[in-house]
C-alpha cells in the first residue's frame, strides 16, 4: 500500500511555473491529418484518438471522482469532483502511448476550455525511470477556449513530490504519454475540455 501511495504522489506535486495563454474566439477546428505545418497533433478528437486512464486519490484512500468523455469531433472532457476527505486531494487522467514526436519540437500547444482552476499537464518520458513524471501548471478561464503554450525544456521531473536532481531536460522525441491532473486543494466540481494537443517548433 505504501509503495502504491508513493507512486501516486509522483503524479501531482510540483513547483508552479508560468505559461503562455491566449484566448480563442471559438472552439478549436478539426485538422485533416496528424502531421501539419504547425507541428504534430498528439491528440484531436475525430482525427488522432488516444485511450485515457483515470488515476484518482482513491488508490490511497481518498474520495475524489473523475472521468474522461470523448465527444466525437468536439474533443474530450475531463470532469468530476475533487475531495480533500480521508487525506485525498488529487484526480488525474493519463493517455495511452503517443506517436513519436519530432526532435526539434520545443513547445506543447493545448487548446482547452476550463473553469478558472489551475491544472497540470503531465508527461511520461523514456528518458527517466517509471514513476517519474515531467509536469507544468497552466491556468484556465471559466468558459473560455484558450491556447496554452508550454515550453518543453521547462518541464520539471518529479518523483514522490520532489524535484529529481540531475534529471535530463525533457525532449520531445522521448515523450511516451501525456495527461492532466488537478490538485489545487479546492474541493468541489471541476471541468476541463480538451480540444487538441500539439507539439511544435518555435525556434529558427
Amino acid at each position: 500500500m505504501l509503495g502504491l501511495t508513493a507512486a501516486c504522489l509522483t503524479l501531482f506535486l510540483m513547483a508552479p511555473a508560468t505559461t503562455g495563454v491566449a484566448p480563442l474566439a471559438d472552439a478549436p477546428t478539426t485538422k485533416q491529418k496528424s502531421r501539419t505545418d504547425a507541428g504534430v497533433v498528439i491528440y484531436e478528437a475525430g482525427r488522432v484518438e488516444l485511450d485515457w486512464y483515470i488515476i484518482n486519490d482513491t488508490v490511497m484512500g481518498g474520495r475524489s471522482q473523475s472521468r474522461w468523455v470523448n465527444r466525437a469531433s468536439e474533443g474530450g472532457v475531463f470532469d468530476g469532483t475533487l475531495s480533500l476527505e480521508n487525506y485525498g486531494g488529487f484526480t488525474s487522467v493519463r493517455s495511452s502511448q503517443v506517436d513519436s514526436l519530432k526532435a526539434p519540437h520545443d513547445t506543447f500547444v493545448l487548446r482547452v476550455r476550463g473553469d478558472g482552476r489551475t491544472y497540470r499537464f503531465t508527461v511520461r518520458s523514456e528518458q527517466v525511470r517509471r514513476g517519474i513524471n515531467y509536469q507544468r501548471d497552466f491556468k484556465t478561464e471559466a468558459g473560455k477556449w484558450l491556447e496554452v503554450r508550454l515550453s518543453i525544456p521547462e518541464f520539471q521531473a518529479r518523483w514522490r513530490g520532489q524535484a529529481v536532481r540531475g534529471a535530463p531536460v525533457l525532449r520531445a522525441e522521448h515523450v511516451r504519454s501525456v495527461g492532466f491532473l488537478l490538485a489545487d486543494k479546492t474541493p468541489g466540481p471541476f471541468r476541463l475540455e480538451v480540444g487538441s494537443i500539439h507539439s511544435v517548433a518555435t525556434g529558427p
